[in-house]
């Protein structure tokens, strides 16, 4: 089922190329980004709650200082890139967090710690 998905996915993306858009996501704070186990996630799935989603967002934390947005919304159509600060980053952070299945992975043990399932949110 995964490989299914994947390749519609993959299709989707591909054949509604004008419609979604990459955008890097530069993490101008003090908290760098966090991934997990799962290290794409869709942003609207990631809000947690048991309902369907119709949306789909993709990011994907490259670096600690780097992510990539893959996103249909209208405000990211002119856009290449964006810098985000701490707020944002410890948003993207707990979506990866809530979307991890049992590991995350960052560039310090002091930042694992602070997102640990105990201490975040």
């Amino acid at each position: 089922m995964r490989h299914i998905y994947a390749t519609n996915m993959g299709f989707v993306l591909f054949s509604d190329s004008s419609k979604f858009r990459m955008v890097l996501i530069k993490n101008n704070s003090a908290t760098p980004f966090i991934t997990g186990d799962q290290p794409v996630i869709n942003t609207f799935a990631a809000a947690g709650g048991n309902e369907i989603v119709s949306e789909v967002e993709f990011y994907y934390p490259v670096s600690p200082k780097l992510g990539i947005l893959i996103s249909d919304k209208i405000e990211y159509r002119s856009i290449n890139e964006i810098d985000i600060m701490e707020e944002d980053a410890h948003v993207f952070n707990i979506a990866m967090l809530k979307s991890s299945h049992e590991q995350i992975y960052a560039d310090s043990e002091v930042i694992i710690k602070k997102y640990s399932v105990n201490n975040a949110v």
